[in-house]
C-alpha cells in the first residue's frame, strides 16, 4: 500500500519519511488516537503536520498543546523554525492570551497551578489557564487536544491527571503522544487510554481481571488510633493475554520505529573495604556518629522508623556513589573509589574512539562529586569540554548544549534530561547511577538514539559495584537485555516485554542485594 506524502512547504524544506507520512495518515482517520512512535522518529513534526492538515478539512480547528516545561521547546522549534505557524504560549514565563492562532502551547504544571480541590471547585474557575481554555470552547467546538508526553497521565492520584480529565469534554478529539506507553505495571497503561477514549477497556477491575493475574496478600495497617489490623488487598504477581492487549492498544495507536543497533556493555568492580562497612551501616538505616543514630538510641518511634526504611535505597546508592554527606571520605576529595577509577576507565574507553557520551547519574550530590573528579583530569585524560543537563539548567543552556557537543565531550545528565532533548551528537551513554525505573533507563537511551543521529551502532554502558544495589539494578537489566534493545532499538508494538520480569524474580533479587546482612 502506497502511502500519500502529507509534506507541507516548510522552512527547513524537509521532506517527510514513510513512517512519518503513516502517523499522519492514522491521526487524521483517527480523532482520538495515540502517536507511540519511539523516540528519534519525528512524533511532534508529524502531529503538527497532521493538525494543519486536519484544519484544511476544518478550517475552524484549532488544536491545544500541553506538554511539560521540557517539552515546549520542541514544539516552538517545530512551529517557528519548520512550519513558520503562529502559535500563543501560555506559560509560567508567557501568557499570550492570542484566541485567533491555530496552535495553543500549555504546560501541564501550569494547568494544575493553585488547585486544590478540584471536584468542589468550579473546573472554570481555577485559574487563568483554565479560564482561557473554556473560553476559547466557548468560541469554537471545534478544539482539539495533543497530549505530549502521555505517559505523565498514568496516576489518577495526580493534579495534572485530575485536570485533563475535567476538560477533556471540551474536545472534540485527543492525540496523545508518548514513546513509553507502558512504564512499570499495566495500571498505568489502564488509566491513560481511558484519559484518552473513556471505557476503552471498560472498567479498571475488568482490565485487572483480563490482563493481570492477581493474589490476595494480608498486611497489618497502622490505624489512625495507633492501634494495628490486619487487611487484605490483591497484589499483582504476574500478566496474562498481553497478546490480547497488544492488539487491542494497536487498534487505537501508531506505533513506529527506527532500528538502531544497541550494544549494551557491563562492567563491574568490588567495593574497598571503607566502602563496604559504610555500605553496612547504610543498609541498617544507619550512620556513625549521625544525629540519626542517636535519636535512634533514644527512641525508636514508627515515624523516625518508616524515615530510615524510606531513605535507605537513596543512602545505599548515595555510598556507592561517594556522594553521601556521611559518607567519611568525601572529606578527601582526592580518593577515588574503586567505583570512580571504573568509570575514568569506560571514559577513556570512549575517548580512544574519538566519541562524546552521555554520563546518567540519579542524584545531584554524584554530579557535583563526578563533576569536580572530571575537572581535575580533564587534561592528563584529553577530556573536550564538560556539561550538565539537570532539573537547575535553563531551557537556553540546554539549546546551547545540543548543538555544542563535539567528540570527546561529556554530558552530565539526570533524569531531568532525559525527555524532550536531542543529544543525538553522542553515540555512548554511561549509566553511573542505574535507575530503578526501566521505563527511565529506555528514555535516556533515547538521547542518542535519534533518527538524525550520523551513527549506525550506539554503545550503553552499564557500571557496577558488585553484591550492592547496583547488581540490583543491573540484574534487573540483563534480565530485560532481550526486551530492552527491542524497545530502545526499535519496537513496533506495545512494549509489554518491559512486563515479563515478575513481582517474585524482584523480590528474590531484592533479598539477595540490596541489604547486606
Amino acid at each position: 500500500m502506497v502511502v500519500k506524502d502529507y509534506t507541507i512547504p516548510n522552512k527547513k524544506d524537509y521532506v517527510l519519511d514513510e513512517d512519518q507520512n503513516e502517523i499522519v495518515e492514522k491521526l487524521l482517520e483517527n480523532d482520538c488516537f495515540f502517536n507511540c512512535s519511539q523516540t528519534g522518529i519525528g512524533k511532534t513534526l508529524a502531529t503538527l503536520t497532521a493538525a494543519l492538515h486536519k484544519k484544511k478539512e476544518i478550517p475552524e480547528a484549532q488544536f491545544v498543546i500541553i506538554v511539560p516545561n521540557s517539552a515546549t521547546k520542541a514544539f516552538v522549534d517545530t512551529l517557528d523554525n519548520i512550519l513558520d505557524e503562529p502559535y500563543s504560549l501560555l506559560t509560567a514565563n508567557r501568557f499570550d492570551d492570542r484566541k485567533s492562532v491555530t496552535f495553543h502551547i500549555f504546560n501541564y504544571s501550569t494547568l494544575s497551578t493553585n488547585i486544590t480541590n478540584i471536584n468542589k471547585n468550579d473546573i472554570r474557575t481555577l485559574n487563568k489557564y483554565i479560564s482561557f481554555l473554556y473560553e476559547l470552547r466557548k468560541s469554537n467546538e471545534n478544539l482539539y487536544l495533543i497530549l505530549d508526553e502521555a505517559h505523565a497521565l498514568q496516576s489518577p492520584k495526580t493534579n495534572q491527571y485530575k485536570v485533563i480529565y475535567a476538560i477533556r469534554s471540551w474536545f472534540k478529539g485527543i492525540w496523545a503522544l508518548t514513546a513509553t506507553p507502558i512504564l512499570n505495571d499495566l495500571d498505568g497503561l489502564y488509566y491513560m487510554t481511558n484519559l484518552v477514549i473513556p471505557g476503552y477497556f471498560k472498567s479498571i477491575w475488568s482490565f485487572k481481571g483480563k490482563y493481570q493475574v492477581m493474589q490476595e496478600r494480608k498486611q497489618w495497617v497502622r490505624q489512625k488510633n495507633g492501634k494495628a489490623k490486619q487487611k487484605s488487598f490483591l497484589e499483582v504477581i504476574g500478566y496474562k493475554n498481553l497478546d490480547l492487549l497488544k492488539e487491542a492498544f494497536n487498534k487505537i495507536s501508531v506505533i513506529r520505529a527506527k532500528i538502531y543497533d544497541i550494544e549494551l556493555i557491563y562492567k563491574s568492580t568490588k567495593l574497598d573495604e571503607g566502602s563496604i562497612e559504610f555500605y553496612r551501616k547504610a543498609s541498617k538505616g544507619l550512620f556513625s556518629g549521625t544525629q540519626e543514630e542517636k535519636q535512634e538510641k533514644k527512641e525508636k518511634s514508627k515515624k523516625k522508623e518508616k524515615r530510615h526504611w524510606g531513605a535507605r535505597l537513596h543512602d545505599l546508592q548515595r555510598v556507592v556513589s561517594n556522594s553521601h554527606k556521611d559518607f567519611k571520605w568525601i572529606k578527601d576529595k582526592d580518593h577515588l573509589t574503586e567505583k570512580e577509577i571504573l568509570l575514568l576507565y569506560t571514559i577513556l574507553e570512549v575517548i580512544k574512539k574519538n566519541e562524546a557520551m552521555l554520563i546518567y547519574f540519579s542524584y545531584l550530590e554524584t554530579v557535583e562529586r563526578v563533576k569536580t573528579l572530571l575537572n581535575k583530569v580533564r587534561e592528563p585524560l584529553g577530556l573536550g569540554s564538560i556539561y550538565e543537563i539537570t532539573g537547575n539548567i535553563s531551557q537556553v543552556e540546554r539549546r546551547e548544549v545540543e548543538s555544542a557537543i563535539r567528540p570527546k565531550d561529556i554530558v552530565l545528565i539526570t533524569s531531568a534530561g532525559t525527555e524532550s532533548i536531542n543529544l543525538q551528537k553522542a553515540n555512548n551513554i554511561i549509566f553511573y547511577e542505574i535507575p530503578f525505573s526501566l521505563r527511565e533507563f529506555v528514555q535516556a537511551c533515547g538521547r542518542i538514539t535519534r533518527t538524525n543521529s550520523k551513527y549506525e551502532k550506539f554503545y550503553v554502558y552499564i557500571l557496577e559495584a558488585e553484591g550492592t544495589i547496583d547488581t540490583y539494578k543491573k540484574n534487573r537489566v540483563s534480565k530485560n537485555a532481550l526486551p530492552l534493545q527491542i524497545v530502545i532499538g526499535g519496537s513496533g508494538t506495545l512494549p509489554t516485554e518491559l512486563l515479563e520480569l515478575s513481582n517474585r524474580d524482584i523480590q528474590d533479587m531484592k533479598d539477595e542485594y540490596l541489604w547486606l546482612k
